[in-house]
């Protein structure tokens, strides 16, 4: 492989795990700079693929949780003849490079440190309780009827290694992880293996793989197929054979024999091509033509057949939640899944989610300005999107109003915060820590908090027991009860933020810090202690992968403002 020595070495400390910030992000920006530099990576993970030792790497969990174990493979030399390429490390470290997202995050739940202040009572505030993140997430379900081997199952369920699905009728959609999407047609029964692989035992299913989830596998009774970014419908009959049909990109497919192991040829495929394998007759195995219309892809969202109305500024939107459509609720009218509105550039969902009924906000019709809203009780309440990939320039746009302040049990709210569990906890840290977290809401970790007031910074970390924070701005009390449209603009490129309040600028800061990174974001609450929960109404939540120009700020906070009703006299 024509990888270069510099990156190799990088590849290799992280193995030994002295890969330090920079050296993570050296070996992220190779990655991401040139087509080339991921083909270099596809063919060397098509080289890797042949090795009879795959299988013993195959669950890539190792990413997310232990470190990789050597497979006993004879050492093959690098072409900087300095190092030995370790067969099954190089393959979990090629998964963690294709995943590169995760890494930059640091994703840490554990560790003890500096307690935060609450600047309402002044007191330690609680952490939360540390969580293990799902191998997957049902995100999506229509008209399902689930079989009694699997058990039931509901969309927001969080999906652990090991777990059966059964679907006897309709359409389910997973979502790993990794960020690879798997849609099944029942019937179709499917096993979890990992945030990187599932088992298909009968049935068809299609998946969705972006770049970071490259090696994403889906195993069958005598085929697997080994994603390299892209789109592939995959299906098992009754007799056990099976077809891969690629939509997009590339795959690696191979056949199986009955303990797994890799028997024949394995076939590249790209977009359009597709292969079939036969039971027990590999010398059978035959290239196709692709046939899409074999394969659903897609789940019905709840808001297909809504009139919409759309926002003034499409471009480089990433996250779209408004209460008026997409809000799954239970029998309590507790919410289940708010669902991302994919629309402009809006292109992959990253809907948010709360398995857990005691956790769920109430869904208020008539909130504001006679449209619906979320209804956050301040303690415990939350949604959680699934990992999202952002970048180091951010826009952040809520709709929403506070509690009465008498009927709040505390203070320091957070409306958005970009570091929802399984959370870093910064701790004691000697300096500043890359990326930072972007948070919304109210002044946290001062003292006094003042009731109302709307704040905004990227966090990172401690220094001398005092918290490091860029792009900080802040606004005066905004009361009570009352609808508001904040605005928060990190602009690292032009190493400015600001904050406006119903269309207006109201402060101004720097944005200086990285805080490109893939984490789930919180809505109505602190991703890491729990004292910090907003009370009150969330009716919208807009996220960019930029900043927007003061101009379409107050463009689209006008529109909203229109939407919901709110006057020029609550500016």
């Amino acid at each position: 492989m024509d990888i270069p020595s510099p990156i190799a070495d990088l590849l290799e400390d992280y193995v030994d795990g002295r890969l330090d910030v920079a050296g993570r992000d050296q070996v992220e920006q190779w990655f991401y700079a040139s087509e080339e530099n991921q083909r270099l990576f596809a063919d060397w993970f098509l080289w890797q693929a042949q090795l009879r030792d795959l299988e013993q790497v195959q669950d890539l969990r190792q990413v997310f949780g232990a470190p990789p174990v050597a497979a006993r493979v004879t050492p093959q030399k690098s072409r900087s003849g300095r190092r030995t390429w370790r067969t099954s490390t190089w393959l979990a470290v090629a998964a963690c490079l294709a995943v590169a997202a995760f890494l930059s995050g640091s994703w840490l739940s554990g560790r003890d440190g500096d307690d935060a202040r609450s600047g309402h009572a002044n007191r330690r505030a609680r952490r939360l309780a540390a969580a293990t993140p799902p191998a997957a997430t049902l995100s999506r379900g229509a008209d399902c009827v689930w079989g009694d081997s699997g058990g039931d199952h509901h969309v927001g369920d969080p999906l652990q290694i090991g777990e059966q699905l059964d679907l006897r009728e309709g359409l389910a959609q997973l979502y790993f992880e990794s960020g690879a999407n798997v849609v099944m047609n029942g019937p179709c029964r499917l096993r979890i293996d990992g945030p990187m692989s599932c088992r298909l035992d009968v049935g068809s299913v299609a998946a969705e793989v972006p770049h970071e989830a490259t090696g994403f596998t889906i195993r069958g009774p005598n085929a697997e197929v080994i994603d390299l970014g892209t789109a592939f419908g995959f299906s098992v009959d009754a007799d056990g054979g099976s077809q891969v049909h690629v939509f997009e990109g590339e795959v690696v497919s191979r056949q199986l024999d009955r303990s797994g192991q890799v028997v024949g040829e394995s076939f590249r495929l790209v977009e359009n091509q597709a292969v079939q394998f036969f039971p027990g007759q590999r010398e059978k195995a035959t290239k196709l033509a692709a046939d899409e219309a074999q394969f659903i892809r897609t789940v019905p969202t709840l808001w297909e057949h809504d009139a919409i109305e759309l926002l003034p500024h499409g471009a480089d939107l990433a996250l779209w939640l408004r209460a008026e459509h997409g809000v799954l609720a239970d029998q309590q009218n507790r919410v289940i899944a708010w669902q991302d509105l994919t629309l402009l550039d809006n292109a992959r969902a990253n809907d948010a989610f709360q398995s857990q009924v005691a956790l769920r906000p109430v869904l208020v019709r008539d909130a504001i300005g006679g449209r619906s809203a979320l209804r956050f009780d301040g303690d415990r309440t939350f949604l959680s999107t699934p990992p999202m990939r952002t970048t180091n320039n951010q826009t952040i746009v809520v709709a929403y109003r506070n509690a009465p302040f008498a009927t709040r049990p505390r203070y320091g709210g957070q409306l958005v915060n970009y570091n929802g569990a399984p959370s870093r906890f910064f701790g004691n840290t000697p300096g500043p820590v890359y990326p930072g977290v972007l948070q919304l809401g109210e002044d946290v970790g001062v003292a006094p908090v003042v009731r109302g007031a709307m704040a905004a910074k990227a966090y990172l970390g401690k220094q001398k027991g005092r918290d490091l924070n860029v792009g900080y701005v802040k606004s005066e009390p905004l009361g009570e009860s009352r609808p508001i449209v904040v605005a928060y603009v990190y602009d690292m490129a032009n190493d400015r933020s600001q904050l406006a309040v119903n269309g207006r600028i109201v402060d101004r800061g720097n944005a200086d810090a990285p805080v490109a990174i893939t984490s789930r974001k919180s809505i109505g609450r602190h991703g890491v202690f729990e004292d910090w929960g907003f009370c009150g109404d969330i009716a919208e939540v807009i996220i960019y992968n930029a900043a927007l120009s003061s101009e379409d700020v107050q463009s689209l906070s006008e529109s909203l403002m229109t939407y919901y009703s709110i006057s020029d006299n609550d500016r």
